[in-house]
């Protein structure tokens, strides 16, 4: 979906004492930077007849508020986030209970370890 080869880089970094308004600037443009990348993907599906109306979000940056806006805005969708708070940890669940034949494939193991559904 999108070039591997690509690499992003942050130069100068180095354990000196930053101040926060610089430190804040790298955390912005880092969520910005991986926004836009999203916004790569989602077009690339979009080319390829997939109908993307919405994001679901898990994982550590799901939790920040600042991110979620961020990717609605750049994308123009509607991003959720799982109800589930360790949505990861369960989709891992779910994939070693398929390898271990606990049960027969994902579509049973998702129904097997399913909480409530996503909210906004």
């Amino acid at each position: 979906l999108c070039c591997p080869e690509l690499r992003g880089v942050f130069s100068g970094l180095g354990f000196e004492p930053q101040s926060l308004d610089h430190l804040a600037r790298i955390y912005l443009v880092t969520l910005q930077a991986l926004a836009l990348s999203t916004r790569m993907i989602v077009a690339r599906l979009r080319d390829h007849g997939v109908n993307v109306s919405r994001l679901v979000v898990c994982g550590g940056l799901g939790h920040s508020e600042l991110f979620l806006q961020t990717l609605s805005d750049v994308l123009q969708l509607t991003v959720v986030q799982p109800a589930e708070q360790e949505a990861v940890l369960r989709g891992g669940c779910i994939l070693a209970a398929v390898a271990c034949s606990m049960v027969p494939d994902l579509q049973a193991g998702m129904k097997a370890f399913a909480t409530e559904p996503a909210t906004a």
